[in-house]
Formats: C-alpha cells, structure tokens, sequence
C-alpha cells in the first residue's frame, strides 16, 4: 500500500497537469460552429429554392396547360396566334423606329392581353431573329429597320396560320 505522502504527491501531480478541458471546450466550439453552418446552408439553400420556383405555375393547374389541345406551355405559338395581327398593327403604328418609341406601346399591349412581357416579346424574338436568345428586342429591331422587322412578323403570321 501506498504512504499518505504517496498519495499527496500523486494528487498534486494530477492537480498540475492540464486536465484536458481545453481540448473538450474547443471540440464543443467547432461541434457548435459546424451546426450553425450547416443550418446556415439549409437555411440558404431553401430561400434559393424559394426564389427559383416564385414563377412557376401551381401544381394543381399544371395538368391544363400541359394539355395537348389547349395547354399553353406546350403550344407558344398559340400566344402569337391571338396577338399577331396586334403587334403588327401596334408596330405599324409607330411613329418613329427607335427603342423608347416602339417600347411603350408593345408593353401596353401586353398589358392588354393580358399577357407577361416575357411571353409576348419571346415570341416576337423567334420570330424577329429566328432565335430564342438574342440580343435586346428593341435594339436589335433597330438595327434590322422597319421594313425587315415587318416582313418578319407578317411572314411569320402566315406560317403561323397556314400550320393551324
């Protein structure tokens, strides 16, 4: 058996070596910071979701405009239907061909079908440019001139027409 002054001296040896509750205290810090981050990330990644989806259709309407017959998303062309004849008239109208002329009156007439600029200008573009993508509308009609722009759209209108 070990002396009482054995046991003192080994007790004030334990009592001076570092006890190891730095190394628990800093494990605990990085535990905490590595749940802030990841809930952090979550937290961002769910806003981000949120803004990408903000425009899409309901679910539930999904199935109507999906439809063959009368869906929308699948028959674009069917925007330009009810409106070509409008954006050549509204184009014809114009009285000078510069972007801030011919603007105004092409979102008023989106406004008054009822339609977002981006589905009625797109079309437009296609048919314009030939592309989706493209260089701004307006400028790019700009450059084109009226008489090109015109063909465009009226040819445009009659393939259109003869494909319904």
């Amino acid at each position: 058996m070990s002396s009482a002054s054995e046991i003192v001296r080994l007790r004030r040896q334990r009592q001076d070596q570092p006890s190891g509750k730095a190394g628990r205290w800093i494990g605990a810090g990085c535990s905490l910071l590595l749940a802030l981050l990841v809930a952090l990330t979550g937290l961002g990644l769910a806003a981000l979701y949120t803004a990408l989806t903000a425009g899409l259709p309901a679910v539930e309407i999904l199935p109507a405009l999906l439809d063959p017959q009368q869906g929308l998303l699948l028959q674009p062309s069917r925007i330009y239907d009810r409106s070509g004849t409008q954006v050549i008239a509204t184009l014809d109208n114009v009285p000078e061909w510069t972007e801030h002329v011919m603007e105004p009156p092409m979102r008023a007439l989106t406004e008054e079908l009822g339609l977002k600029t981006g589905q009625l200008f797109g079309i437009v573009r296609i048919a314009v440019t030939g592309k989706e993508v493209a260089p701004p509308l307006f400028g790019t009609m700009v450059v084109l001139g009226r008489d090109k722009v015109m063909q465009r759209l009226r040819a445009a209108e009659k393939q259109l027409a003869s494909a319904a």
